[in-house]
């Protein structure tokens, strides 16, 4: 009896462990169906742009790419997006590399309304 109790106190300390470091291993990411959508489309496209600044801006009126992208954007803003895609990363700061160089207006006052530190400069 006392030998079947450590077998199978063994047996869940394993599996535990396996679980951990699956879990490790297999760190949940960013929403990979966002990686079928072109991204730098939304920053480049002036409709599409339109569409999505009342959620950038002021969180409303949010569509699925929109309430990606919200949250994440700030970050993005300062060049990271540690949880991001390769694809997400990539044509994200794709995007905002264009923003900078051909809307810089728009680009500001996406700083202003999501980095509180830029609010007060």
């Amino acid at each position: 009896m006392k030998q079947e109790i450590v077998i199978f106190h063994s047996v869940v300390i394993l599996l535990a462990l396996l679980t951990a470091s699956h879990a490790y291993n297999y760190r949940l990411r960013y929403q990979s169906e966002i990686d079928a959508v072109g991204l730098d489309a939304y920053f480049k496209n002036d409709r599409l742009y339109k569409s999505q600044e009342p959620c950038l801006t002021q969180n409303e009126n949010c569509d699925t790419i929109g309430r990606w992208l919200r949250p994440r954007l700030a970050k993005l803003l300062s060049g990271e997006c540690p949880l991001c895609t390769i694809k997400q990363r990539k044509d994200t700061l794709s995007g905002i590399d264009y923003l900078k160089k051909e809307k810089p207006v728009v680009l500001h006052s996406l700083e202003n309304s999501l980095n509180p530190k830029t609010k007060s400069s």
